[in-house]
C-alpha cells in the first residue's frame, strides 16, 4: 500500500506531463502563412472541414486542401488586422475568447440568438464573418470597391440564369441583392489576388504529424 502511494505522485506527474505535451503539440506552429503563424489547432481545424472533399481518406491531401483553406483565411485576418478588425493576436487569445463566451452563453442560461455554445469552427467563422462585413463597408466607403450601373447590369443578367430568371425579377426591385452581389464578387477578386501572392512557409515535417 505504501509503495503504491509513493507511485502516485510520479504517476500524477506523467499524466500532467502527457496533457501539457499534448496542448503543446496542439498550439505548435507549423508554419507561417504572410506573417501570421499558423497552429496545429487550425490545420486540424482545416482538416475536418476538408475531409469530406477527399473520399479515399487519403490524409495528405487533406492537409494540403487545409493549408489552402487556411491561406484564404490568413490573407483576410492580415487585411483585417491592418484595418483593425481582428483583434486576436494569436489563436490562442481567439480561443480564450470563445471559452469565455460560452461560458457566458452557459451561465445566462436561455440563449434567443445563435447557439447555447459555440463550436471552435464556428467561433472562428462567426469573428471572421462579421469582421469581414465591416471591412466591405469600409472598402466601399473608401472606393477600394465600386460597383457601377455596367457591374450591376452585368451581375443581374449572370443572376438571371438562376433563381431571379422569371419576369418578375427586375434590377429595379432588386438592386439590393444584386449589389450585394457585386461586392461579394469584388470582394473574392481582391482575396484571390492576394492569395495569388501570400507568402507561405509551412513546415512539411510538422504538418505530417497533424492527424484527425
Amino acid at each position: 500500500m505504501i509503495n503504491k502511494l509513493k507511485a502516485l505522485p510520479l504517476v500524477l506527474f506523467s499524466v500532467l506531463w502527457v496533457t501539457a505535451s499534448m496542448g503543446q503539440k496542439a498550439g505548435q506552429t507549423v508554419g507561417f502563412i504572410e506573417g501570421l503563424p499558423v497552429t496545429a489547432t487550425e490545420v486540424k481545424r482545416e482538416m475536418l472541414n476538408a475531409r469530406w472533399q477527399q473520399a479515399d481518406g487519403n490524409m495528405q491531401a487533406v492537409r494540403q486542401l487545409a493549408v489552402e483553406a487556411l491561406v484564404r483565411l490568413k490573407v483576410q485576418e492580415k487585411l483585417l488586422q491592418g484595418e483593425n478588425l481582428w483583434p486576436f493576436k494569436t489563436y490562442a487569445a481567439l480561443l480564450d475568447e470563445l471559452h469565455n463566451t460560452n461560458a457566458a452563453r452557459k451561465a445566462k442560461g436561455a440563449v434567443y440568438v445563435g447557439p447555447q455554445t459555440f463550436t471552435e469552427d464556428d467561433f472562428y467563422q462567426y469573428c471572421l464573418n462579421n469582421a469581414v462585413i465591416v471591412l466591405k463597408d469600409k472598402m466601399l466607403e473608401d472606393k477600394r470597391i465600386v460597383v457601377s450601373r455596367a457591374d450591376l447590369e452585368a451581375q443581374f443578367l449572370e443572376m438571371k440564369k438562376t433563381v431571379y430568371k422569371a419576369e418578375k425579377y427586375t434590377l429595379e426591385l432588386y438592386q439590393r441583392q444584386v449589389h450585394d452581389a457585386c461586392v461579394e464578387k469584388a470582394y473574392a477578386d481582391i482575396i484571390n489576388q492576394r492569395m495569388s501572392e501570400a507568402v507561405k512557409q509551412i513546415d512539411a515535417a510538422k504538418l505530417a504529424k497533424v492527424q484527425l
